[in-house]
């Protein structure tokens, strides 16, 4: 989603139409700011980016690129905002950013279930323990739950993906924040919680943890 917001006064001798990507991005992300000079119009000498937030103000002077564009970046944001632009005497609307929480895993809890042969019944792991050491051909099966409503999760091996089954968990509000599925055990790999939220925001620098497979000697 692109959004375009521009002014131009009567007296203004500059005319830009600025843009970002989104008005809506995940804390800790960058958001490039392009600011670009109508045809026609004077190209200034000097763009300024101008936000203003909960912490205060700021100004940026923004790199003409080669193509002649304006380009700033406003990194790892952490809080809504309000930016625009100046030259001269042109002064852009205003975009108000929405910084959006990513999700995180709250809580998730791995059950062991051994092959038949064994005779073994399922072993239930401490809570948030992901590293996973058992017979090869025993199921992995998780439960566990998301600090916001998500769309999709998925444990991300190296060499396979897993999608996870995405479940309210009964609240009020009837969130979508469980997520549950199971694997097979058969080689050695590691593996990720990643997520995706209803605001397609991902998940941030998930944790990886390893699997490792066990040869019955019995």
């Amino acid at each position: 989603i692109t959004a375009h917001e521009q002014v131009q006064d009567e007296d203004s001798a500059y005319e830009l139409e600025v843009s970002v990507p989104s008005t809506r991005i995940g804390q800790g992300e960058d958001l490039p700011v392009t600011a670009v000079s109508k045809e026609g119009t004077r190209r200034p000498s000097r763009v300024i980016l101008h936000t203003r937030g909960s912490g205060g103000g700021g100004e940026f002077s923004m790199s003409m690129q080669s193509d002649g564009s304006y380009q700033g970046v406003l990194e790892h944001l952490k809080a809504d905002l309000t930016l625009w632009v100046t030259a001269g005497d042109f002064r852009s609307q205003e975009f108000a950013i929405r910084v959006l929480e990513k999700p995180v895993v709250r809580t998730f809890q791995f059950t062991l279930i051994p092959p038949e042969y064994t005779g073994k019944g399922p072993e239930v792991l401490t809570p948030n323990s992901g590293h996973l050491r058992a017979l090869r051909g025993s199921r992995a099966r998780i439960e566990g739950t998301a600090s916001k409503p998500l769309r999709s999760a998925t444990l991300q091996f190296a060499k396979k993906a897993v999608p996870l089954t995405v479940g309210a968990t009964g609240d009020e509000r009837g969130e979508e924040t469980r997520f549950s599925g199971e694997f097979l055990i058969e080689e050695a790999d590691n593996y990720v919680i990643a997520m995706e939220d209803a605001e397609q925001l991902k998940a941030n620098h998930p944790v990886s943890y390893q699997v490792t497979p066990i040869k019955d000697l019995d």
